[in-house]
């Protein structure tokens, strides 16, 4: 099945969220809402250093580009994008989203194409900076220690990596809510921050892009660069691909995923060698793709697998009659669903006002003192 036939039946299938394999989500995530207090997300985080997925260390250096972590190799981009995936415990996702949905309602606006909420004051100029909630205070701490063990340059942490912790605490985050076929045009963050962004998604996955320039968004031709960005992962870009591109994800219901989104193809390569199973909760119900073309599977075993899936009303329940070599990309189609993220980044504080030396005191003193001059002749 071509792109077209995956996309066609992805606009025809079920609305995500949906099948039986929602169903269960949404059971996990009425248990879980109840749990979900500022308090215990507060806590969580600060005994962060105990869960696994957040082992910043082993994540952001040990794997850095491969396993569970990407790191951008285009041209233009090098060392300026990192994706974490499984960033966040799925439990701590969770709890995060129906805190944002319940506790911090009606902190959203409604903006066209968007719901968004600001926390941390107005970046300014001047920045006007205000508490943050105590367990997004302890997100941004964690997210800092993420920012602090990766390779930005001094010029973008204010500092090296070994002291950067304060100079890459984030202090000011940005909370939007899309709906399926709503995005945010390319843009660039401007001048009022530090020169990194780190983004933190939750609930449904998305095409991420970074264009050149506004003419390039608007040529039709490829971005630079595409990833698939999934839940519970962290997106950190600095460099080229903050102060050099725009960034932003298209306003459209469906995402093409081949060969040029880049992150698609290890994706892809990790299903086919562990098979159906290990396919998150998320790409089951978002994906649109030919599953005999991850291989590895017997065709009886296949067609078994299907049927499976469309008892489950899943919209992963799509029957391939192509084959497809091993090693070979196979072709997708995200179906949007909703996604909160969470853009932190860090806006510089305003340098202390400079008390007068006491010279310049003294010069005022004398200038006040000294008799008017005499109007001219």
């Amino acid at each position: 099945m071509n792109l077209k036939g995956l996309i066609k039946k992805a606009k025809e299938g079920p609305t995500p969220g949906s099948g039986a394999a929602s169903e269960a989500a949404k059971q996990t995530t009425s248990a879980g809402a109840g749990s979900a207090s500022p308090e215990t997300v507060s806590a969580t985080l600060r005994n962060s250093q105990d869960l696994p997925c957040l082992d910043v260390q082993a994540n952001c250096i040990a794997n850095l580009g491969g396993g569970s972590t990407y790191q951008s190799g285009q041209q233009g981009l090098e060392q300026s994008v990192w994706l974490l995936e499984d960033f966040l415990p799925e439990a701590l996702a969770l709890q995060i989203s129906c805190l944002l949905r319940d506790s911090h309602r009606n902190d959203f606006l409604q903006l066209r194409g968007k719901r968004t909420a600001k926390f941390g004051g107005d970046p300014g100029p001047p920045f006007q900076q205000e508490p943050l909630p105590n367990w997004l205070q302890e997100l941004c701490e964690v997210v800092g220690r993420a920012i602090g063990h990766l390779p930005l340059s001094r010029s973008e942490s204010d500092n090296s990596a070994e002291d950067a912790g304060p100079h890459c605490l984030p202090n000011h985050v940005l909370v939007n809510q899309y709906r399926p076929g709503e995005g945010i045009m390319p843009h660039t963050d401007g001048p009022s921050y530090n020169p990194w962004a780190a983004i933190v998604s939750l609930d449904g996955a998305a095409v991420f892009d970074f264009w050149r320039d506004h003419a390039h968004a608007a040529s039709g031709r490829a971005p630079a660069l595409s990833l698939l960005v999934p839940p519970r992962s962290l997106l950190v870009f600095s460099g080229q691909a903050y102060a050099g591109h725009l960034h932003g994800i298209s306003d459209r219901r469906t995402d093409e995923v081949d060969k040029d989104v880049r992150n698609w193809s290890s994706l892809a390569q990790r299903w086919r060698d562990q098979g159906i199973g290990s396919v998150p909760l998320w790409a089951r119900e978002q994906l649109q793709v030919a599953w005999s073309e991850l291989g590895g599977e017997e065709a009886d075993r296949e067609e078994e697998t299907d049927r499976d899936m469309d008892k489950d009303n899943s919209s992963l329940a799509v029957t391939c009659d192509c084959s497809i070599e091993e090693g070979s990309i196979p072709v997708a189609c995200l179906r949007r669903a909703d996604r909160i993220s969470l853009t932190l980044r860090r806006v510089p504080p305003p340098p202390p006002a400079r008390s007068p030396s006491p010279t310049s005191a003294l010069r005022g003193s004398d200038a006040a003192a000294a008799p008017n001059p005499s109007p001219a002749a």
